[in-house]
């Protein structure tokens, strides 16, 4: 593990540097599909402080849930509390990060973005895709600052790394752990590859979100029995990550459904005016004037009893 790193004299930890490439990297893949988009430098600018607002938002409410049980025993001894004791708790509950809790935060954000600015349906689609596609990304990076940082770190195992010394974590320390972050690390780059060429060839445009959304809850989903953190919080034997993951796919899978379903009502031509019928140039067929034969008309004449 590498939890800091010194640059020009200073030291910086490597989490925050891994996010700073896979902000960078993003960044670099909204500029190649600007076509989509539609961003000029101001416009993706104004999209990225959007995204970050629900990245910062949604991923600290997230990490305050997990850590409900300080909150309410904050509350309850609220009046033993001085006004820095209880906002120093408040600050510790909400001060770490759940990724989930920043995606959906994101996406929350970018729906009233898109609201407010009535893009239209063709380039709100090609900015969902776009981003769809930059999330897993910008997070296979985050993941690899989470094995150098020594956060969210893995089961016991024959298999993995040792750490020693990780002021940043020290629970981390002196055990051999499986490499967790690093698998999803890969998992969320051959996610960005799937859906990088569903974008490239047009394939289920305007559902890559919900593409996003059915896959990448299964990776998290049977990843988290490989985690040895306890921080994150269980409900009935499941993680809050977990929990959330069966709601995602649940959700994008059902959308994936409607969508694919729902056809376009048929356009039915509504007449301005009645059409005048056109006359016939054939003359109409005269009465016949052949005499009939006898024996048929005495065969007309016979009434059936």
């Amino acid at each position: 593990m590498l939890p800091y790193v010194t640059f020009l004299g200073r030291t910086l930890g490597m989490y925050s540097v891994m996010a700073v490439i896979g902000i960078t990297v993003a960044v670099v893949f909204f500029v190649l599909n600007k076509k989509r988009t539609g961003f000029d430098a101001f416009g993706l600018a104004l999209f990225g402080l959007i995204v970050f607002t629900g990245l910062l938002i949604g991923g600290h409410l997230l990490y305050g849930l997990t850590q409900h049980d300080l909150i309410f025993r904050a509350f309850k001894n609220i009046g033993r509390l001085s006004f820095k004791d209880f906002f120093t708790v408040m600050a510790v509950a909400f001060g770490g990060n759940v990724f989930y809790g920043g995606l959906i935060g994101s996406f929350i954000t970018i729906g009233i973005y898109l609201k407010v600015r009535k893009l239209g349906p063709e380039r709100n689609a090609g900015i969902l895709d776009v981003y769809s596609c930059a999330a897993p990304l910008f997070h296979a990076f985050g993941r690899v600052g989470c094995f150098f940082g020594g956060c969210c770190y893995g089961i016991e195992s024959a298999f993995g790394f040792t750490a020693h010394g990780n002021d940043y974590s020290p629970d981390v320390n002196d055990v051999n752990r499986f490499p967790v972050q690093l698998l999803e690390a890969s998992l969320n780059l051959l996610l960005f590859a799937f859906l990088a060429v569903l974008l490239k060839k047009g394939v289920m445009k305007g559902n890559l979100m919900w593409i996003y959304g059915s896959i990448y809850p299964v990776i998290r989903f049977f990843d988290e029995f490989l985690r040895g953190d306890a921080i994150r919080g269980f409900v009935f034997g499941l993680s809050t990550s977990q929990w959330i993951s069966i709601f995602v796919f649940v959700l994008s899978v059902t959308m994936i459904i409607i969508r694919v379903r729902k056809k376009p009502a048929p356009v039915i031509p509504v007449p301005t005016q009645e059409e005048p019928v056109q006359a016939s140039d054939e003359p109409l067929p005269s009465p016949s004037t052949e005499p009939v034969p006898a024996a048929e008309t005495a065969c007309n004449n016979t009434n059936t009893i």
